[in-house]
């Protein structure tokens, strides 16, 4: 077929079809473009998720083999000791803090899979097992339990669309371990 030439009549000019591909492309491209956007942000959010989660993980178990935070004497009846940290400093209700490096130790070890994690992010708490008491070499054996709260993922590719945030707030985490007995000096 051979194309119309600029004098062209109407009903020729109808009959053309070049260009069709290239008018359904560019109609079909945004779509397209979206959605892998939006699979590659899901993707992305659901991986720090996950690493999120791993991040308590490892920061409970640090918790339950550093030396500990705070004097656990609350724990013989039954209540429990709830440390927090700041850029500098730790403080623990319900105890008095004694080795706040092992706060540090703690938020090293979730550094270690999230990078973006700070002290103020971590609730670290000792809960009462029922093992052991403090009467018994080793006494009380704690349960030690640390939360992330606060995470944030950036919104890379979805951010940038009008009407969504920028960033999203992940729920908290939480991961449980049992802790260590204390050694008698």
């Amino acid at each position: 077929m051979s194309s119309p030439g600029p004098d062209a009549s109407p009903r020729a000019l109808a009959r053309d079809e070049r260009g069709a591909a290239l008018i359904g492309w560019a109609l079909i491209l945004p779509v397209l473009l979206a959605l892998s956007f939006g699979i590659l942000e899901t993707t992305l959010a659901m991986f720090s998720f996950q690493r999120a989660s791993e991040a308590a993980r490892v920061a409970s178990r640090a918790g339950a083999i550093v030396d500990r935070i705070a004097n656990l004497d609350a724990l013989a009846g039954g209540g429990s000791v709830i440390c927090t940290g700041g850029s500098a400093s730790v403080s623990c209700s319900g105890g008095t803090v004694v080795a706040p490096a092992g706060f540090a130790a703690v938020v090293a070890a979730a550094q270690q899979v999230w990078p973006g994690v700070q002290g103020s992010n971590i609730e670290l708490t000792y809960e009462a097992s029922g093992i052991g008491d403090a009467s018994t070499p080793g006494g009380i054996v704690p349960i030690v339990q640390v939360r992330l709260l606060g995470l944030q993922y950036p919104l890379a590719a979805l951010g940038a669309l009008p009407g969504m945030p920028d960033r999203i707030t992940l729920p908290a985490f939480a991961s449980r371990q049992i802790g260590a007995g204390s050694l008698p000096n």
